[in-house]
């Protein structure tokens, strides 16, 4: 709450100072001042957790306040208007202008996130052999922390000036600040494999900053008008990191065989640091240029952004060359055109096109089973990233008055992604997405407006996790135990799975009607229905279906022009379909 009464108290000071000198050449001045007060109640029922991902989850009633100032003279303005929801929820803003050559904006934002926990619940078995006894292999799982309420709290700052340097050419030069802050506790899950299958959940501290500044250049001294933005922006965390003891190698029943089973894993009975937040610099510069040509427009933008990792310690694995640390490089453009055709008749062309190249490193391994018979396997292997990538996408779409009350717009469009190793180097994996839409919209005057729209899109081969799921049937045929062994060991189950998994679609539906009445003056109503339907059947093995319907209905009464009564209701259906995980013991 210290950062939160801070900034308020300098958004109170701010319209202090700011005016008196212009106050005082001002003599004829406009002040607006209201404030709200008032309250709500929380009835959550035990759903606080799913429905107020973004509220305080606690059945209670809260106060509730917002207020605004608004002051105006012939060469300046000033608003300030800040709303209290309650004391996990407040916004405040403030904005300045003088003279059209000083611009301020200043915003504040506070809000709590509720988050969902995983019990764990479904983590717990343990084989049963076949005269009935229970088996060495368990999955079992421990809560450190039962019933602890995740959540974090965010602060955001953001500001942004604005100057005039040359009137005439309308040359401007802004500066901007973006500052968050996340402080709470998160779950954290670890796992140890082999020899326990033992899961743990515990709370970890959250405390992640986000600095970002920008500072741009935008004028248009001839026909054509540019602009130029450099980026800086620099994510850390201050939250210690969160460690875990990793169970010692043995046997889960017996205790015995610690030697093979510790020659399997590579930490055991030893506290191990995980779940660590990176350290990330960006630096991006960005060029826009905008230009009328004749009764059409061009503009465009290019771009370059460079991103790294300054905690990765990985000099002696990385591969790409020359940095010390983990870096990734992003760069691309954009061109819009926009066409007049004729008085009812308007062309839009987009087009849009970027290339992202991320270091690829050497994961160093020791071997597998060192020493053991049938063991010293080498698992070390070259992490190509899945960053790598070539984005386009492109659209068309034509806007038509087919007369004074109708509109009609139709649009076509294509987006793709080409995967450079992904699942494997070379791979160049590629997703291809068709777009159609059509939309129509009536107005009758003032008294009603109907709209319309149809979506469809059209994906070929949506990003899947690459052979992720089941294996291939007859289970172990075909494998063979390893020299020196007399068990098939679970890498070498890898080569039974065939499923690519995904839950995205190939083709989707989106339906939205819209309406509005006026039944008078003082009294309206808006009705709203959404509708998306889309399924996945090219999986071999699975069915991907998601279903959404929400109709809705508001209404707005205004008795008098000092006051507004408002309010509606919203039903929401949706139904999916997709795969899930079953845990089966021997793979």
């Amino acid at each position: 709450m210290k950062k939160t009464a801070i900034f308020l108290l300098i958004l109170f000071l701010i319209p202090s100072f700011v005016p008196q000198i212009l106050r005082a050449e001002d003599g004829d001045s406009e002040t607006r001042f209201s404030i709200w007060l008032g309250g709500h109640y929380n009835s959550w029922e035990d759903y606080g957790k799913k429905l107020g991902e973004f509220r305080h989850i606690y059945d209670d009633a809260y106060p509730e306040a917002s207020f605004s100032l608004f002051n105006r003279g012939s060469n300046y303005f000033l608003n300030l208007n800040g709303h209290y929801y309650d004391n996990k929820n407040i916004r405040g803003d403030f904005t300045a202008r003088f003279k059209n050559r000083f611009e301020i904006d200043v915003n504040y934002i506070l809000f709590r996130r509720q988050l969902q926990t995983d019990l764990l619940n479904d983590i717990n078995a343990r084989e049963m052999l076949a005269d009935g006894s229970p088996g060495g292999k368990m999955l079992t799982h421990e809560d450190f922390d039962p019933g602890f309420d995740f959540n974090y709290d965010r602060h955001r700052v953001e500001s942004k000036m604005e100057f005039l340097i040359d009137e005439k050419n309308d040359i401007r030069v802004t500066a901007a600040h973006r500052f968050w802050n996340d402080s709470g506790h998160e779950q954290r899950v670890a796992s140890m494999h082999c020899f326990s299958c033992h899961l743990t959940s515990q709370a970890v501290e959250v405390d992640r900053t986000v600095n970002q500044f920008n500072l741009g250049i935008e004028g248009k001294p001839g026909p054509v008008g540019v602009s130029y933005n450099f980026i800086y922006s620099k994510f850390s965390s201050d939250a210690p990191a969160p460690s875990i003891f990793y169970d010692e190698a043995k046997h889960p029943v017996n205790g015995g065989s610690a030697e093979e089973f510790d020659s399997r894993v590579i930490y055991a009975g030893e506290d191990v640091i995980y779940a660590t937040y990176p350290e990330t610099e960006k630096i991006g510069n960005k060029v826009r240029f905008s230009s009328d040509i004749g009764k059409h427009r061009l503009s465009g933008s290019a771009f370059y952004h460079r991103s790294q990792n300054e905690l990765s310690d990985l000099e002696n694995q990385i591969i790409a060359g020359q940095y010390d640390n983990l870096v990734s490089d992003t760069y691309g453009g954009t061109l819009n055109f926009s066409a007049l055709l004729n008085k009812t008749m308007r062309l839009l062309a987009k087009t849009s096109v970027s290339r992202t190249k991320a270091d690829d490193i050497m994961v160093e391994l020791p071997l597998w089973r060192e020493d053991r018979p049938g063991g010293d396997q080498d698992f070390s292997f070259m992490r190509y990233s899945s960053l790598d990538r070539l984005r386009g996408d492109a659209s068309l779409e034509m806007i038509m008055r087919l007369n004074p009350q109708t509109t009609l717009s139709i649009l076509g469009g294509y987006q793709g992604v080409r995967r450079d190793d992904y699942p494997y180097k070379d791979a160049d994996d590629a997703t291809n997405r068709l777009i159609g839409q059509a939309k129509v919209r009536y107005r009758k005057g003032l008294e009603y407006s109907l709209g319309f729209k149809y979506r469809l899109e059209k994906t070929y081969s949506p990003f899947t996790s690459y052979r992720g799921l089941f294996e291939a049937s007859g289970r172990e045929e075909g494998l063979s135990p390893l020299e020196g062994n007399t068990f098939i060991f679970y890498f070498q189950r890898e080569d039974l799975k065939y499923q690519d998994v995904t839950s995205l679609p190939t083709i989707e539906h989106d339906l939205e009607l819209t309406g509005n009445l006026n039944l008078n003056s003082k009294v309206s109503l808006n009705a709203n229905v959404q509708l998306r339907l889309d399924q996945n059947n090219d999986l071999d093995s699975l069915e991907v279906e998601h279903t959404f319907f929400q109709p809705s209905l508001g209404f707005n009464i205004m008795p008098t022009m000092e006051w507004v009564f408002s309010g509606g209701m919203r039903y929401q259906i949706l139904k999916s379909r997709g795969p899930v995980t079953v845990a089966m013991f021997d793979g």
